[in-house]
This record gives structure tokens, sequence and C-alpha cells, in this order.
């Protein structure tokens, strides 16, 4: 029978005033283990900051702002026993120092099996994990989605010459068009 568990994570708080929590994860020889980070849609969660210095080999690659209604999965492996545990954050609490993310488990696999039906929207995160799980010193994250920051020392792009406008009735007729 299958007995939901609470767990309480420490966060983050981002400059943003969100609370965050890492991606991480790799394989070692015989081991390994991760933390993956989903929308409620299922989807991968945008990223707020990647670690691409110092030692990220199995470690946290990913820095990841979560909401209620977020999706974690936390896996380990060793040898080729695989266990993973599917949570959804019930409550974020950011009043706490370090702020505090409360979990409640809601499917987990164990033995070859899940204790309950998998949805698929779920299905690419755990097949995200389970690479990451034998991804021997993993420095990248596998399942965040990644937007292109607007930097300031580039300046943003301007239209060609040749798309420029020539005078204010082209202009014009380039918004009626």
């Amino acid at each position: 029978m299958f007995k939901a568990k609470i767990k309480t994570l420490n966060g983050e708080k981002t400059k943003s005033g969100f609370v965050a929590i890492t991606e991480y994860g790799g394989a070692y020889s015989n081991a390994g283990r991760v933390r993956l980070i989903a929308k409620q849609d299922g989807t991968p969660a945008t990223a707020t900051f990647l670690y691409q210095k110092g030692a990220t080999a199995c470690k946290s690659q990913a820095l990841v702002p979560v909401m209620v209604g977020y999706k974690i999965l936390i896996g380990e492996r060793v040898k080729d026993d695989i266990r993973f545990r599917l949570y959804n954050v019930e409550a974020v609490n950011i009043s706490n120092d370090p702020p505090l993310i409360i979990l409640r488990e809601i499917n987990r696999y164990l033995h070859g099996r899940w204790f309950k039906d998998l949805f698929k929207k779920y299905e690419p995160m755990v097949l995200a994990a389970g690479k990451k799980l034998y991804d021997y010193h993993c420095r990248r994250p596998y399942f965040v989605e990644v937007k292109p920051h607007f930097k300031p020392e580039e300046p943003p792009a301007q239209p060609s010459e040749s798309e420029q406008p020539t005078s204010i009735t082209d202009a014009v007729s380039d918004v009626d068009a």
C-alpha cells in the first residue's frame, strides 16, 4: 500500500525574492543521484542560474525557482537498482531562514515498478532522470528551460538598412499592412 510522505527541503532566496532549489545529480562508478524540477504540467521549469564554474560534477547545476504545484523528482541508483520519489510542492514558506519548501509524495518507483500509474506528462522528466543517473560525473542540467537573457552590454538588434522605412508614408503603410 502506498502511504504519502511529507518532506521539507531548504530553499534559497533569489535576488528577485523567489524561493529556489537546485537541479543536481549524476553518476559515480556504481551509484548516482538526481533531483529534477518540473512545472505543474510536467514541462521543464525555468532556470534562473546555471552553475558553470567550480566543482559541478554530480552537484548543483541549475538554480530553479519553485512554486506551489511544481513537481520534484528525487532519485538514486546503486548499481542497477533505481529508486524514484515524485513529490508535489504543497507550500513555500519564504519567511523562514533558509526558506522552507513543503513536499508531499505523490508516487514512488521501487523494485522496477511505480506504486501508482505514472501520468504520461511526467515521463520526459523520469526519462531525463534515468539518463542523468548514468551520466558519469555529470556537469550539466538535464531538465530545465533556459531562456536567453538580454545582456546590457549588447545593444538591441536594429533592423538592417533595407528593412528600415525611407519615409513616414512607408512606415505608416507597414503598420496598415
